[in-house]
């Protein structure tokens, strides 16, 4: 952070005034309207892990179909915020708390962007990879309108990733993936391609992965299934994948093609949906990792890309994608552009986040405003 505030001392005038003018209207955004089904979520289960705790949270009689790593998050700001301060749960200041704390990871986010084309691109790209992701409309509005918390799932991946592709720290590295995943387990999608840099370079480090992986595991386990430490976060996990056996929810994919919220069991040709769905995606992950295993190509533009086609095969292909599975595809895609120094990828960088924006607010629309 000190570099990054020193680095930030040298960012000229009109840039820093546009960063200024995006912080300043994502905090404005706060004030519209969230997704109503996510947020009041967020307030309930915030309001009963301060009052049962963490141990006591999960109920076969109460909806809670997310992994414990959000779940931590929202425990600490009921603890501070409606414990020390007194908010109450169910008000608009809670509201915009639990969008601020995302929103600090979207900047975290864009520092950490900031500081890997510092280390390859000494003038204006930094600076505009701040801005580009700051900027981004559907990240602006996923975070500050509707409330997700797709920013603190990015952070966590794109750390990760940075520290084993660029600082081999493959310890912390796999701590933070893990974090990621207990977040949001969407964090498979990048789970392939991680594992092949692994057994490539990382070979000797499997055990002290797995050791460490393993206590973050038991860690969250010990704290929210004390009963059942070792399977009920599995069980839990198992029984999230089984809670949308559908084509697409809403998101602009491939099975957006044949209609949203179709059975995934249907049959074309013998198989079903969910397996023609894992197949392409299987197809499209071979063909995006096999060259990388020809080649061993180490050009950092290489691995950034490959991240970000790695996210965009799970959000086009599988079955059961929300539209907001593609979101941090936007952070590896903005680096690989900027470290190519390409107009083209730029030009397709903008054009893939107005047309998610256009998917997030269709299905925020819809759902506060008309299925309600």
């Amino acid at each position: 952070m000190e570099n990054f505030l020193r680095e930030y001392r040298k960012i000229p005038l009109p840039a820093t005034l546009s960063i200024m003018a995006i912080l300043f209207i994502r905090i404005f955004l706060f004030t519209q309207p969230s997704f109503q089904i996510d947020m009041t979520v967020w307030q309930a289960w915030s309001a009963r892990l301060v009052e049962v705790g963490p141990m006591n949270f999960y109920d076969t009689n109460i909806w809670t179909n997310y992994t414990p790593g959000y779940l931590f998050f929202l425990w600490i700001i009921g603890l501070l915020f409606n414990g020390i301060f007194n908010i109450p749960f169910f008000s608009s200041t809670f509201i915009y708390l639990i969008k601020f704390t995302t929103t600090i990871f979207d900047i975290a986010t864009a520092i950490l962007i900031f500081k890997i084309l510092k280390e390859y691109r000494n003038k204006s790209w930094p600076i505009l990879g701040l801005i580009l992701y700051l900027g981004n409309p559907a990240i602006i509005f996923n975070t500050s309108v509707w409330g997700q918390i797709d920013g603190i799932l990015t952070f966590f991946i794109l750390l990760s990733l940075y520290l084993v592709t660029e600082k081999h720290k493959v310890s912390f590295s796999s701590a933070f993936l893990a974090e990621a995943f207990l977040i949001k387990p969407q964090t498979i999608a990048i789970l392939p391609l991680y594992t092949l840099i692994i057994f490539q370079r990382f070979k000797k480090n499997l055990i002290k992965i797995a050791v460490v992986v393993f206590l973050i595991f038991i860690s969250y386990s010990s704290l929210f299934f004390p009963r059942d430490i070792f399977f009920g976060l599995i069980n839990l996990v198992i029984k999230m994948t089984k809670d949308y056996s559908i084509t697409s929810l809403y998101a602009f994919n491939t099975w957006s093609i044949l209609g949203w919220w179709q059975n995934d069991a249907i049959k074309w040709m013998g198989f079903s949906y969910a397996l023609w769905g894992f197949l392409m995606y299987i197809l499209a992950l071979a063909l995006i990792i096999i060259p990388s295993l020809i080649k061993q190509n180490k050009d950092k533009f290489y691995f950034y890309l490959l991240y970000s086609l790695s996210i965009i095969a799970f959000y086009l292909f599988p079955t059961r994608v929300h539209e907001r599975y593609l979101l941090p595809f936007f952070a590896f895609f903005l680096i690989a552009a900027l470290l190519k120094r390409s107009r083209l990828l730029i030009l397709i960088y903008i054009i893939a986040s107005t047309i998610n924006l256009v998917n997030l607010w269709f299905v925020y629309y819809y759902y506060n405003f008309i299925y309600n």
